[in-house]
Order: structure tokens, then C-alpha cells, then sequence
């Protein structure tokens, strides 16, 4: 199993799911906010 980072910067990042299609979707808890990282890296 590779792992590589996707993004940076994120503000306390909890539940992430990988998806099918390489993205990411997580839940930012001090932006309370929910990120969606593609597989590229773009937030």
C-alpha cells in the first residue's frame, strides 16, 4: 500500500473517506467547515 500526502494546510481534519474516484472528503473542525480534497490535491 503507497501513501502520499493530498493536501496541506487543513485545519483539524477528522472522518476522512476515500472515495472511488481518489478524492477525499473531510470535515474541518476549527473552519467548521466540509472539505472536499480531489485526488490532485486541489481543496
Amino acid at each position: 500500500m503507497q501513501i502520499r500526502q493530498l493536501a496541506t494546510d487543513l485545519q483539524f481534519p477528522e472522518g476522512p473517506a476515500a472515495m472511488g474516484d481518489g478524492s477525499v472528503p473531510l470535515v474541518e473542525i476549527a473552519r467548521g467547515t466540509l472539505t472536499h480534497v480531489r485526488h490532485d490535491g486541489l481543496v
